[in-house]
């Protein structure tokens, strides 16, 4: 069979497809790693602050991402080690005070930028909003990577939440839009996240954070690129580091605020460590006459003129400077936790208190003793009572009209554990579950009884409380273990101004 001669154009399809088989594929992505890394050059804290707005109105803000992302890049520049610290910096420290001053800083020449990412009525620029972010945005983000330079970026999340992240690295793919994005999210400690396009749907979504009922708080509808940034040299902090000689060097308080706040300024919290050996140590303004807000934990550190013995610490005195009442301050403070650096970075458990104790004007102080160690609790052993307690249909004011409970003991011995309620309303018809510690584990045929006891008068102008029911569980550990008691009506008991205790035993 006589064979035709190839034409020139199939010659020259043969040669492209020769050498589109031989030749090399495209690069599969294009990756780029600056050297931040969120575990050396970040913070060991999240991102949870509440700050203190305006105080009259107790208007509060959330979140410092833009002034935590501000300073990690700040010490990052300026080669110097960031505080490592695993605790929020609290309200006046210079940490806390650096930080807030660079979040002011990370949104106002950006006001512009939020304004537009944010008007997008009905979702109508979504495409638009996402394609930038995907190309113009990436750009931006991109030279600065290649620099060597990590980058702060705003995001704006598909439900309108605002949030500033920065990007310390990024992938982009062959097909359009396919970029991913390596961040330091400060709501996330040591961890790089992968902020990656997701081109179909115009958003982009932080990978392994998608399976659970909140991952629509992992989505954002568009970024920007902050290069408003500049560079300034934060304070040199040095991170907490002493001796192991068996000595106190500093404390660290948790100090957890119930609903009525310590209003700083002038109504302040001194503290006095008293030792074994009858010598005091007074600690002034512990909380830098900074308010500490309601319900919001703040941390306390107080370094130590004199490194005290550990085994020498009797007690923790906490003293308030105000005098109460309508002019004065109050304050509520749910539960205290006091830990000590004794060498090293680390820190151990000195005291702690988990009941109510609200200051007044006659009721200044709160000592809390440092026992021996409690022996650790044997199998069967009670640590902790559990209440679970329902609310019937009249209510438990709280404010001035709460509920103690105290704990009754075999022996005759008694433990009153005063507010349990914390000074909250328990709403008709409303289950509350409240836990009482024990002082150390006893055998469960110690405990005999509990018996609550309302501080309202009752009447008509002031409050009654209808209890549905009570169970009682002993704790063991973590454990629980068969109720001690079970009791339900309508209501089980009603307390008023002459009824005002109900003892249940078993």
């Amino acid at each position: 069979m006589h064979r035709q001669p190839l034409m020139p154009f199939r010659l020259l399809a043969l040669a492209a497809a020769l050498l589109l088989a031989w030749a090399p594929a495209p690069a599969d992505a294009e990756t780029r790693r600056s050297r931040f890394n969120p575990s050396t050059h970040g913070f060991n804290f999240i991102n949870d602050f509440n700050n203190d707005f305006v105080a009259a109105l107790d208007i509060r803000t959330g979140g410092l991402c833009g002034g935590m992302v501000y300073t990690a890049l700040d010490y990052f520049s300026a080669g110097m080690r960031i505080p490592r610290q695993d605790y929020r910096p609290a309200n006046r420290t210079t940490l806390q005070s650096y930080i807030y001053n660079r979040q002011v800083k990370s949104i106002v020449p950006n006001v512009p930028k939020w304004a537009n990412m944010g008007l997008n009525p009905n979702g109508k620029r979504n495409a638009q909003l996402f394609r930038r972010a995907a190309t113009s945005e990436f750009n931006l983000l991109k030279a600065k990577i290649d620099a060597g330079t990590p980058v702060p970026l705003g995001v704006h999340g598909i439900d309108g939440v605002t949030h500033q992240i920065m990007a310390v690295g990024y992938k982009r793919g062959r097909a359009p839009n396919d970029v991913q994005v390596y961040v330091y999210d400060p709501n996330h400690k040591n961890k790089i996240i992968t902020m990656r396009s997701q081109p179909g749907r115009n958003y982009f979504y932080y990978v392994g954070y998608m399976n659970g009922d909140d991952r629509r708080k992992y989505m954002w509808r568009t970024f920007f690129t902050d290069t408003a940034y500049r560079p300034v040299r934060p304070p040199a902090l040095r991170d907490s580091n002493y001796p192991s000689n068996g000595r106190v060097h500093e404390l660290l308080l948790h100090m957890e605020t119930g609903d009525d706040d310590l209003r700083g300024k002038n109504d302040n919290v001194n503290l006095t460590i008293h030792m074994r050996d009858g010598r005091r140590f007074l600690q002034r303004n512990i909380n830098r006459s900074a308010r500490w807000l309601s319900n919001y934990t703040e941390f306390a550190s107080v370094k130590l003129t004199q490194p005290l013995q550990k085994s020498g610490i009797a007690a923790f005195e906490l003293w308030t400077t105000f005098r109460g009442g309508v002019a004065g301050d109050n304050w509520d403070l749910k539960r205290v936790t006091i830990e000590g650096y004794t060498g090293g970075t680390a820190r151990e458990r000195l005291a702690h208190r988990s009941s109510f104790f609200r200051f007044t004007g006659s009721r200044k102080n709160l000592r809390i003793n440092v026992g021996r160690p409690a022996p650790a609790a044997t199998a069967g052993q009670v640590t902790a009572l559990r209440l679970q307690i329902k609310t019937g249909g009249d209510d438990l004011r709280g404010n001035n009209d709460n509920v103690h409970a105290v704990i009754l003991f075999r022996s005759g011995t008694r433990k009153m554990v005063q507010t349990i309620n914390a000074r909250q309303r328990w709403a008709d018809n409303s289950e509350r579950t409240v836990d009482l510690p024990l002082d150390r584990p006893v055998n469960r045929n110690e405990i005999t009884g509990v018996e609550l006891r309302t501080t309202a008068r009752g009447g008509t102008s002031g409050d009654n409380w209808n209890m549905a029911h009570l169970r009682v569980i002993p704790l063991s550990g973590g454990d629980t273990g068969r109720a001690y008691f079970f009791r339900q009506g309508r209501p089980l008991h009603r307390f008023t101004g002459r009824n005002f205790r109900y003892t249940a035993r078993w």
